[in-house]
């Protein structure tokens, strides 16, 4: 009953965390045209929130695993990320944008070491993968329908209006999972930090980071090319529904099949067939083969997660996950918040869908450094 109610809580938690991060990048062209931004500004701004989460990361999963207090960790992570979100609905200018979006980060960084080393300690004996997938999809659900909505609130009611109502249900599920979870029980034991250090670690963190790399850079600048082309925030929105609604599936059945095959070889071919995926809405224009390719694109790129995550647990010290996926979290949002910001750079001296083959390489360099573990 505990494991049932602590999976379905986190459920909730990560859908609201996760659904939170798609709210700028959904509603950046209406931004950019606002504030008149360069490509270079529009790839910062998006690569901002990154930023934190991943310096934040690593500081929250070791402070989850010295303290215990991992309820704690997440519920004010909650409240922080509300805070940033409300921030930006009220923000007049680029630079109190890129601040409310850095704080909206950190407050962000808190869930994914600290959820998912509960969701590992918890089925650490067996089923990790599949509960591993199931809680992932939870955070598709969110990155599924909070662009969609905002996409619809932001045609009739501005862009600052999703920024200014979303952040109401962060507070509420922050008060829900604090007043309801548990920590789990400590173990007194002791592990070296050096443990998290291991060469094999290190090669999945990498290729983590590359495979966000090109997930992040299609996720920032796929709005702006489908504003490009003349359709509409919702649009967006409906767009990134399908992307991560395909993803749900891809999330449960990427963690299903890590149960049963090898973990290394899934994230090998999954970094290769997203990637390239990917980066093929960048040449069309077409809204229904755009949305045909998505739907293809999110299922891939979802289904990666889970044997990552549990191929990391494998090789990681039950006392340090928090540390341990702090750190691969961290190194791997680090190397994806550089990617807005390359690509951005890239296009504002090239033809703008050509600078986006740099996600195929992206997903190459992935699957290059997973070979390696």
């Amino acid at each position: 009953m505990a494991t049932s109610r602590t999976l379905s809580i986190s459920f909730l938690a990560h859908l609201t965390n996760d659904g939170a991060e798609l709210i700028l990048p959904t509603l950046l062209p209406s931004m950019a045209h606002e504030f008149n931004l360069s490509f270079a500004q529009t790839g910062f701004l998006g690569g901002s929130m990154v930023v934190a989460l991943g310096f934040g990361q690593i500081l929250m999963g070791y402070l989850s695993d010295a303290t215990g207090k991992r309820r704690l960790f997440i519920s004010l992570g909650l409240v922080l990320l509300s805070i940033g979100l409300f921030g930006i609905s009220r923000s007049t200018s680029y630079v109190e944008l890129i601040l409310f979006n850095l704080v909206a980060g950190l407050g962000a960084s808190a869930y994914h070491p600290v959820g998912i080393s509960m969701i590992s300690e918890l089925f650490k004996d067996s089923g990790k993968g599949k509960a591993l997938g199931l809680h992932g999809t939870g955070g598709n659900i969110g990155m599924a329908v909070f662009p969609l909505l905002s996409g619809i609130l932001a045609d009739y009611l501005g862009w600052r209006t999703p920024f200014a109502v979303f952040p109401a249900l962060g507070l509420i599920i922050a008060v829900v999972f604090f007043a309801t979870m548990k920590d789990p029980a400590r173990t007194e034991r002791r592990t070296p930090l050096r443990l998290v250090m291991n060469q094999k670690l290190l090669m999945i963190t990498l290729s983590l980071g590359f495979a966000s790399m090109a997930a992040r850079g299609m996720t920032v600048f796929f709005p702006i090319r489908i504003d490009a082309l003349g359709y509409s925030s919702s649009q967006i929105g409906a767009l990134f529904f399908l992307m991560f609604g395909a993803g749900i599936l891809g999330q449960y059945f990427g963690g299903y099949f890590s149960d049963l095959h090898s973990k290394k070889h899934l994230v090998i071919y999954l970094s290769l067939i997203s990637s390239a995926l990917l980066l093929i809405p960048f040449f069309l224009t077409s809204f229904v083969l755009i949305a045909l390719v998505v739907l293809v694109a999110g299922f891939a790129k979802d289904a990666v997660w889970p044997p990552f995550f549990a191929l990391l647990t494998d090789h990681a010290p039950e006392q340090l996950y928090g540390t341990a996926l702090g750190m691969f979290f961290s190194i791997g949002y680090i190397m994806a918040s550089q990617s807005p910001t390359i690509i951005g750079i890239v296009s504002d001296y090239v033809v703008f869908p050509t600078s986006m083959l740099l996600l195929l390489v992206f997903g190459v360099a992935a699957a290059l450094a997973i070979r390696r573990t």
